[in-house]
């Protein structure tokens, strides 16, 4: 069984990937920001402030603590929003979020990553990488293209927010 990438979109300082393999579908997204890990982190932590600057995921309940379950409601491109209520699994401060939950009626699981890599002093890599597991990915193709726009609007929203960009 072989590996497949395709790019959905690159351009300067930024992409957007689908791998498949088997029965899974990974988008990696990510995108350079002229900032610090400690300053992405508290733009990125302070979920409440989300609704004013995502397009992608536009609330955010709960509290983001390992272990606890939140709500999120997300507006991907082309479709209609869906409210999640994914487990944390994972929070390393100025650097990784790590959320999921499965359908275990269809066979699904999903797993989403935020990450923040300092490059250099003055820019990090925002990455965010999300794994879809089960026989339903195999009818996914063209849902995965909407979430990917999805991924790359928010990694400019971010950016923009960050920079204080006024497109």
């Amino acid at each position: 069984m072989s590996k497949t990438t395709k790019e959905v979109c690159k351009g300067q300082g930024y992409h957007v990937n689908i791998i498949s393999y088997g029965l899974t579908r990974t988008i990696e997204s990510e995108i350079l920001i002229n900032t610090t890990p400690k300053e992405a982190w508290e733009k990125l932590i302070d979920m409440s402030s989300w609704n004013k600057w995502n397009s992608f995921i536009k609330d955010v309940k709960g509290e983001v603590k390992s272990g606890n379950k939140i709500s999120i409601v997300v507006n991907t491109p082309n479709m209609s929003k869906k409210t999640f209520k994914p487990k944390v699994y994972e929070v390393i401060p100025e650097s990784k979020i790590s959320w999921g939950g499965k359908a275990i009626y269809i066979g699904f699981e999903g797993v989403r990553d935020f990450y923040i890599e300092k490059i250099d002093d003055f820019t990090i890599k925002f990455k965010q990488v999300e794994v879809f597991k089960g026989p339903i990915v195999l009818l996914m193709n063209n849902m995965l293209l909407k979430i990917s726009k999805g991924y790359l609007n928010m990694n400019k929203e971010f950016k923009n927010l960050i920079e204080k960009v006024v497109e």
